[in-house]
């Protein structure tokens, strides 16, 4: 039932809270209603299926053989009302800006106008002096201006004039703010996964030509958002060290889920750099982790994302960071969700093992991997190709993987065709390199070209250095 359900997510302390809070209620200790709130703390959290049977526990508060559903029903229900009231309540002491929304509705609707009024310039000075984090923080200034404009007695009270224009700019800001924001977090997706283009969503374009406007551009979320939006849509990040000195200069302004997703934006911004050969690229990515992981941005509710730990490690050993790459797995895996923790730390630890050219051991640490998801499937796979590479008498296994490896890029449905075009070029290449090594073909210099042509293709760096090493043998063969 929804009261079990509910009940799981109590930590101890809360099952404390809650005993002493059902005690101020209308239901004493002597009455149903906690008694069966009692009965059921005991088999808090695993709740036992034979020991929360309806009829079992009817049989525990009432006393009575048989059972009456329709007297259990109503048990259920008011638990679960009283339930709900003290979660209200808990969330309503936590969440200050709902309360004090809450609190003037209240002095609304009770005619304490002074009190009112007196409370919004209250709430508004202590925004001034701690903004709080967020872009739904744009939605609050509105909605706190257009309470207090909406109050039937606003003109009565001298100094809290409003401007009709500026009511209607504040939520302009707050609806520029999200639209470029869910646009540029689409953008962002679609580097990976197939989804509709974010050129079809309503009034976008006009939102980025209008952001220009002084009064828009003054905003520094959407000064942001609109130039990491123009950049995604025009593939050009050269402007990257704006983008990224504006948002560490107002990163207070956005909450943690903010927080993380520009940092991947940025990201994202600094890796289509290196595609393109500039230089110190990665270098730059590098810091931008190491200064997220130092501020906290990544730890979020007590966790960091699987995949910015992992790719922490990917942009780290690029730059031979092996060192760090090792220290940073023992000091963050912790961090790391539970179900899926030992899975991450061996792919890390696979990364690590073949940057360090311990090709076995990498293959050894993949082995235990067992993420389902397509993004780590290609991870995998891929060192797994790298592996066979590297490794002498491997041969069957390595064409094995190059059918294998296409065969799934080709029919999984989930990735855009961009993504899958790359890791295609990727095999494609290695397999012809491959191919050069065993024969010694003398195609080297004719490969190193086309690779080095090729805009869209994964592990480039990789690729280029193995070609490279073909043409020193080539060389040291013919002389």
């Amino acid at each position: 039932s929804k009261l079990i359900e509910v009940l799981k997510t109590f930590s101890k302390t809360e099952l404390k809270e809650f005993g002493k809070y059902l005690d101020g209620t209308s239901y004493r200790k002597t009455s149903k209603v906690a008694m069966l709130f009692q009965y059921l703390k005991k088999h808090h959290p695993e709740f036992p299926t034979n020991k929360i049977d309806k009829e079992f526990v009817y049989k525990k508060i009432f006393k009575e053989k048989g059972s009456n559903n329709k007297k259990m029903f109503d048990l259920m229900y008011n638990l679960f009302q009283v339930i709900e009231d003290f979660l209200l309540k808990k969330e309503l002491e936590e969440n200050t800006i709902d309360r004090n929304f809450l609190m003037l509705e209240i002095l609304k609707k009770r005619k304490l106008d002074k009190l009112f009024f007196q409370k919004i310039g209250g709430i508004q000075k202590d925004w001034n002096k701690n903004t709080p984090a967020g872009i739904e923080q744009l939605h609050n200034e509105y909605k706190l201006a257009r309470t207090c404009f909406m109050h039937p007695h606003y003109s009565l009270f001298p100094g809290q004039e409003i401007d009709p224009n500026d009511l209607l700019n504040k939520i302009d800001k707050y609806y520029f703010s999200v639209k470029l924001y869910y646009s540029l977090c689409l953008e962002n997706t679609q580097m990976y996964v197939e989804q509709a283009p974010s050129n079809n969503i309503y009034l976008l374009n006009p939102i980025l030509e209008l952001s220009k406007k002084s009064n828009f551009s003054s905003s520094p979320q959407i000064l942001l958002l609109a130039n990491l939006l123009k950049a995604y849509k025009n593939k050009t990040f050269h402007e990257y060290p704006n983008y990224k000195n504006y948002f560490f200069d107002f990163i207070h302004l956005y909450n943690q889920n903010e927080k993380h997703d520009l940092i991947s934006f940025l990201q994202q911004s600094l890796y289509q750099n290196h595609k393109n050969g500039i230089a110190n690229a990665l270098e730059e990515m590098f810091l931008l982790y190491k200064l997220g992981f130092e501020q906290g941005v990544f730890i979020e509710d007590g966790y960091i994302g699987d995949d910015i730990f992992k790719n922490a490690i990917l942009i780290a050993c690029a730059i031979k960071k092996l060192n760090w790459c090792t220290q940073f797995v023992d000091e963050y895996a912790i961090y790391l969700k539970e179900d899926i923790r030992e899975d991450i730390v061996q792919l890390c630890k696979a990364i690590i093992a073949f940057n360090q050219g311990n090709y076995e051991e990498t293959l050894q640490h993949l082995v235990f991997v067992k993420l389902q998801d397509p993004v780590y499937a290609i991870q995998v796979k891929c060192l797994q190709l790298q592996a066979y590479y590297e490794l002498k008498n491997y041969d069957e296994l390595f064409f094995n993987m190059v059918r294998s490896f296409s065969s799934f890029i080709q029919r999984n449905k989930k990735l855009s065709d961009p993504y899958k075009e790359a890791w295609l070029n990727f095999i494609k290449y290695t397999h012809k390199l491959y191919n050069s090594k065993l024969n010694q073909n003398k195609k080297a210099q004719e490969l190193h070209t086309k690779i080095q042509n090729i805009q869209n293709i994964s592990t480039k760096s990789w690729l280029l250095k193995k070609v490279q090493e073909l043409i020193k043998v080539e060389k040291t063969t013919y002389f």
